[in-house]
């Protein structure tokens, strides 16, 4: 891995701002004579060999133990990305995301079925217990998204980021972003989690059929898009 600090070649992966990008050209702006820092590289987003984001117990702050998917630096980026924003995220689970996002600031809305009919268990009830310890107010509608997206966007509500992190299947992301879409204000972005994993290879599909053109940023799996 090669930092923007020192030289580097095409086909080099770098880290730049909290993203991986693989360098397509380089070459000075107008002029050969002019000084290094004003070199001009273009860089295109790349892809880690293999994703899979095993689920483990993380903490926020001292807080309680929240079983979570999300790596550290999407963490950090969905909290930027939040930051006095109105949020819409899709697949909540035990809170993590949403709680990271309104501690940012955030106000957060997370559709999530938290139906407690599969491994994860009553997310429901964690999650509350989660929002409380941190003191976050997070607007809960525990349906199903394919219920709650049309409704919301029928009475109106808006929302300058969606974050999609519910199911991996093709139809199930393409709804979701799909909608997602739909219920972004104008210079909004949307970011889908898990884009490269092999675990839920149709996640990528979605985003490659919907967005030809690639990411705005991506960060580790986080596909952020601003249309």
């Amino acid at each position: 891995m090669t930092d923007l600090s020192t030289r580097v070649r095409e086909g080099d992966t770098i880290r730049y701002n909290g993203g991986v990008f693989t360098i397509a050209s380089i070459g000075y702006s107008d002029n050969p004579r002019k000084p290094l820092s004003e070199l001009r590289i273009t860089a295109t987003p790349a892809m880690p060999e293999e994703i899979t984001n095993p689920w483990v117990t993380t903490r926020i702050g001292d807080g309680p133990e929240i079983l979570t998917a999300i790596q550290p630096v999407e963490a950090e980026e969905l909290a930027r990305l939040a930051a006095g924003k109105d949020v819409l995220e899709i697949g909540s689970a035990m809170g993590y995301s949403a709680i990271i996002m309104a501690l940012s600031g955030g106000r957060v809305t997370g559709i999530d079925s938290h139906k407690g009919d599969n491994w994860l268990g009553d997310t429901l009830g964690i999650m509350r217990a989660n929002m409380a310890w941190h003191g976050v107010d997070v607007e809960i509608i525990a349906e199903m998204d394919t219920d709650a997206m049309p409704r919301l966007y029928a009475e109106g509500r808006r929302f300058d980021l969606v974050f999609v992190d519910a199911g991996g299947g093709y139809d199930e992301v393409k709804f979701d972003v799909t909608w997602g879409l739909k219920l972004l204000r104008p210079g909004g972005s949307i970011a889908i989690h898990d884009y490269g994993h092999v675990g839920y290879t149709d996640k990528k599909k979605v985003c490659d059929e919907m967005f030809p053109d690639g990411p705005t940023k991506l960060v580790y799996s986080l596909f952020i898009k601003t249309p």
